[in-house]
């Protein structure tokens, strides 16, 4: 990670993903949303998408919907887009085995 160091300008705002992502994130807005909050890293968030289809039964058990891979109602997974502030390589290790997700 810290081998992109020297590519990154003093004031540089830059993104990193896994790079076998795939989403429909507005980009432009993620950017803003980053540089507006000062932080130093942006994590987008994403709900999944249910493994399983689920069924929806009435007091009698009969099946009243069917409902196939439904996106998740509770909470948010990490969806591999970052946006990044130069100060956090202030927070990383000059490993060559660093991975970011373990290291923060």
């Amino acid at each position: 990670m810290r081998k992109i160091k020297k590519f990154i300008g003093d004031d540089q705002t830059f993104m990193l993903t896994y790079g076998d992502g795939l989403s429909d994130i507005d980009i432009d807005q993620l950017v803003k949303f980053h540089t507006g909050h000062g932080r130093v890293l942006t994590l987008t968030g994403v709900r999944p998408a249910g493994r399983f289809g689920e069924i929806m039964c009435n007091d009698e058990g009969i099946i009243e919907e069917f409902n196939e891979k439904p996106q998740a109602t509770e909470g948010r997974i990490n969806g591999g887009f970052f946006v990044c502030d130069k100060r956090l390589f202030d927070y990383l290790d000059d490993r060559d085995d660093l991975v970011l997700n373990r290291s923060l």
